[in-house]
Order: C-alpha cells, then structure tokens, then sequence
C-alpha cells in the first residue's frame, strides 16, 4: 500500500516485495497502485513479473454534514474487547476471507482512536463496521454483514451511526474505500455510501500476483 509515492516502484521494489512473498510462503497478494504514479512503464513492469489487473477499489470522502437516519430493526452499538472475536468472525465469514485473519481483524477493538460497531438482531451479532479517528479525519472499514442477514440495512445505519459520531468527534472529512462498481459485477457497498453523500475521489488499481 501506497507503493510509488516516496519512492519510484522499480525492478529493485518489486524483487524486495516477491522474495519477502516468497519467504512467507504466500501464493496470492495484491499491490495497490496510486493514481498518481499510475503509468503505462509501470503496468509493463508489473505483467513482466506475473501480476495482472484484478479490481479497482474507489476512494470516497465526505464532509461533517448530518446523516439521513436509517430505519431498521436491527440494533447497533459500539462494542468492547469482549466482542471483538464475534466482530472478526463476521468479517471473515462475509468476505470469504481465510479464518486465519479474524484474530488480527479483531485486534484493534479498544485501542485508542478505534471506534467498532455491530449491529444485532435480538442478542445475535450480524454486521460490523469500524472507524480510526485523527484529528479532523477518520478512516471508515470493515463494514461487513454475515450472508444470512444482508437486506435488513445494517449497513446503512451503521454508516449513519458512524458519521453522527465523528460529528461529536469534531470530524471534518471522512474517507472510506470500496470496491468499484462495474456492469460485470455489483457493488452494494458502493451504492450504500453514495446514499450516504460520500463522492469518489479516485479509483485505485489492484494488481493481484499468484504463485505459479
């Protein structure tokens, strides 16, 4: 992540980053591209070494204005340590990701500048999502919902409990990132933000390397 801004990415950055790979045994990552470094000399470089295009992620901002409310039955609070292996859990089962990294998601539950939400239905927890505050900016992720529950707008009123809470926190821009919505491929997360009032600010192109 944010390759080609202190330094140029060149064949010495990309041999440091595949050997480090390599020593950890991982067969599939992404590098993340800057627009501003972004160039035709770079895309050559990254498919002579076996990475090819995969997604672009967009990156949206918005203002302090107030959020619309969301109706929903669900019920959304601010959670402590003793949720976070429920908050990591839902994260991972709802992307499909390794079950190895909800212990490392769920890390920063209760760390300083950390907010975490979930939303339940009854006493069962079945969507998060999460913001960093510093300063005049937070950082909004791990917005998730588990399969069996999406459809109830926990997600849209976990967006609005979040930018009412930066309001309190004297937040003046937030940021959020989401994949980019196509005619190949939906984007729910995408449509959930803009209903928010977050515009785009930038597509981010994601080059995915798998070990051969």
């Amino acid at each position: 992540v944010g390759l080609g801004i202190k330094e140029p990415i060149d064949e010495r950055i990309i041999d440091i980053i595949l050997n480090k790979i390599e020593a950890n045994q991982v067969k599939r990552f992404f590098i993340q591209i800057h627009p501003e470094v972004y160039s035709d000399q770079l895309k050559r470089l990254l498919v002579l070494h076996d990475f090819y295009h995969y997604n672009n992620w967009v990156r949206l901002l918005r203002d302090n204005s107030p959020a619309e409310k969301s109706k929903t039955n669900l019920l959304i609070r601010k959670i402590s340590k003793s949720d976070s292996s429920y908050f990591g859990k839902i994260v991972v089962e709802a992307f499909n990701w390794p079950s190895e990294l909800a212990d490392w998601i769920a890390a920063p539950v209760g760390r300083k500048n950390w907010y975490h939400y979930m939303a339940f239905e009854k006493e069962i927890p079945v969507a998060t999502a999460a913001f960093y505050h510093s300063g005049e900016y937070a950082w909004f992720d791990f917005a998730a919902t588990h399969p069996d529950y999406r459809g109830k707008g926990a997600q849209s009123s976990l967006l609005s409990q979040r930018i009412e809470e930066c309001r309190k926190l004297g937040v003046k821009v937030i940021i959020v990132e989401t994949a980019e919505q196509t005619a190949e491929k939906e984007s729910p997360s995408y449509k959930n933000v803009l209903k928010s009032d977050f515009k785009e600010a930038y597509k981010r192109p994601n080059y995915i390397f798998v070990k051969k």
